[in-house]
């Protein structure tokens, strides 16, 4: 796990506005992240626009920017089964042509991380839901003339085993099951962790499950096998997040309380 996504992953599921350098210090310190490595990984995410840096004299504190902001409102939407019971086979679909390569991965990239597919070359598609606002999403393509956006009232030839091929559910569907029978056996576990440790598997093991979350394309049921356990997947972490994060609850408190780590109180 990369310093950068633990930084972002803690930030994010903290739901504080902002945080002191020493706050995040004391947070990242159970994961042996000296303040050297925090602020070099703190500017680089500032560079990349998904922190931003607020002064208040000497002191620095951080903050999302629109980009972190944005990322993290992605991810957490996967955290919970859309509502398909009124999807009318409407879908969402971006259409770009792109001489230049760097900008053309670029919106492959983006398309994939909002959970289109491929239909043709230049042609993505997902279900279209109300909740999912893709003109803000892509606003920046759309002003640059690099993308159009368009709602169908369905699309000829997309069959199941089509919608099947080109979001890969087979795989994911693997994916997602292995990651449900992972977590059953962490949920048992939790009684047996102090706060710090808890704290620790909370960000450790929630990685691994909310990279392979984020693998679920978040279809309409009709669309997916049988089988499919995203629902499943989703509905044990919440519950294992519930209980990991009450379990981490006294260490996080002492340190956003002190700024320095858990050790303080003892």
């Amino acid at each position: 796990m990369k310093e950068t996504d633990l930084i972002f992953g803690i930030m994010a599921s903290l739901n504080k506005k902002e945080y002191s350098f020493e706050v995040l210090s004391g947070l990242v310190s159970p994961f042996s992240i000296n303040e050297s490595s925090l602020r070099t990984a703190l500017s680089r995410m500032n560079q990349r626009e998904l922190i931003n840096i607020r002064h208040d004299g000497k002191k620095a504190f951080y903050l999302f920017g629109d980009k972190g902001l944005n990322i993290s409102k992605n991810v957490s939407y996967g955290f919970r089964s859309p509502d398909w019971s009124e999807w009318n086979n409407s879908w969402n679909a971006v259409v770009f042509s792109v001489p230049d390569s760097p900008t053309r991965h670029s919106i492959r990239k983006k398309l994939e991380s909002y959970r289109y597919a491929a239909f043709f070359p230049g042609f993505w598609i997902r279900p279209f839901h109300p909740s999912e606002s893709m003109s803000a999403s892509f606003a920046k393509q759309i002003s640059g003339g690099h993308v159009s956006l368009m709602v169908c009232s369905g699309i000829t030839g997309l069959t199941k085993e089509k919608v099947s091929e080109i979001w890969s559910l087979d795989e994911t569907g693997r994916k997602l099951t292995r990651a449900f029978d992972f977590l059953s056996s962490r949920i048992k576990s939790i009684p047996l962790l102090s706060p710090q440790e808890a704290f620790i598997e909370r960000f450790l093991t929630g990685n691994e499950i909310v990279q392979t979350l984020f693998k679920d394309p978040l279809l309409p049921p009709v669309l997916l096998p049988g089988d499919w356990n995203g629902f499943h997947l989703r509905k044990l972490f919440q519950e294992w997040d519930a209980e990991i994060r009450y379990r981490s609850e006294i260490f996080v408190k002492n340190v956003l309380k002190y700024g320095g780590g858990y050790e303080k109180e003892n």
